[in-house]
């Protein structure tokens, strides 16, 4: 029941008390900042999850401004009936989950001659009517409120069964943002893994260009163990984002999935052309 004024003066505090000092570390003196989101309750949310995820909004419109460093949450009744639906299609996933209705569909990429090199995993909900829905319909959903590690979890379990199933199976499955930062599944990885024989050679993690973009070095490290396991690694959607040659170059990559613009009239555009002669 704070007045809007209020947020800012608390939140100057907080951040001018953040940034006063320089902390030292063995690796050398860091300087700290930050960004607040916040929001009004209860007219921003009446359950904490409400809260929580307009106070997450807000924090990422404080990252995009850079002179704003403080955010509120900008309510209207068209954005609260969006998350009630979002909320509700949460539901819905962790339901599927729970009830094995979330399996794989297997999309096979082929060599220049016709042959299938290996099948990418993907993922199909079928909702409690019968209905397949394809993942583009709730994984970003389930990114934008915190859903995607139990997601991610749930389809490494499925793809580890479908290489324990089928020996000659090669298979590459794609990991969110959270699950690079997330020790969790590189533990379930490895263990799974070595519970079956060759499985590890017969598996690619794929990343999209844009989460290298965001966490170069996370990034990094995370495909690093991923090769030390045994698995290749793959870069999705590469050119559609911001990767520069000499951050690809960093990468430990094993395949590149060029972005489906490139392949648009590539005869007759020179510059599609030499983007991907250079890539070559």
């Amino acid at each position: 029941e704070c007045p809007p004024a209020e947020i800012y003066d608390a939140g100057n505090r907080l951040l001018n008390a953040i940034s006063e000092k320089i902390i030292e570390t063995d690796n050398g003196m860091i300087p700290v900042n930050g960004v607040i989101g916040s929001c009004f309750l209860p007219r921003h949310g009446e359950t904490p999850r409400q809260a929580i995820h307009a106070a997450f909004k807000a924090t990422r419109n404080a990252r995009r401004e850079a002179a704003r460093r403080i955010s509120v949450y900008s309510h209207s009744q068209e954005a609260q009936d969006a998350f009630q639906a979002k909320a509700k299609l949460t539901t819905t996933v962790i339901k599927a989950i729970e009830e094995n209705r979330i399996q794989l569909a297997y999309q096979p990429v082929c060599k220049a001659d016709g042959t299938i090199a290996f099948h990418e995993a993907l993922l199909r909900m079928t909702d409690e009517a019968g209905i397949t829905i394809s993942a583009g319909s709730f994984v970003s959903v389930a990114e934008e409120l915190g859903l995607i590690r139990i997601v991610d979890k749930h389809t490494l379990s499925l793809t580890l069964a479908t290489l324990a199933k089928y020996p000659n199976a090669v298979l590459s499955v794609n990991v969110s943002q959270d699950t690079v930062l997330d020790p969790d599944w590189l533990s379930a990885l490895a263990t799974g893994l070595a519970r079956i024989d060759g499985a590890a050679k017969r598996l690619i993690v794929e990343i999209t260009e844009s989460m290298a973009v965001t966490e170069l070095e996370e990034t990094k490290r995370f495909l690093e163990n991923i090769k030390a396991i045994g698995c290749r690694v793959a870069i999705d959607d590469f050119g559609a984002g911001f990767t520069s040659f000499s951050n690809l170059k960093q990468l430990p990559v094993d395949i590149i999935k060029l972005d489906g613009s490139f392949a648009i009239n590539l005869v007759g555009n020179e510059e599609n052309q030499a983007f991907v002669k250079a890539l070559l």
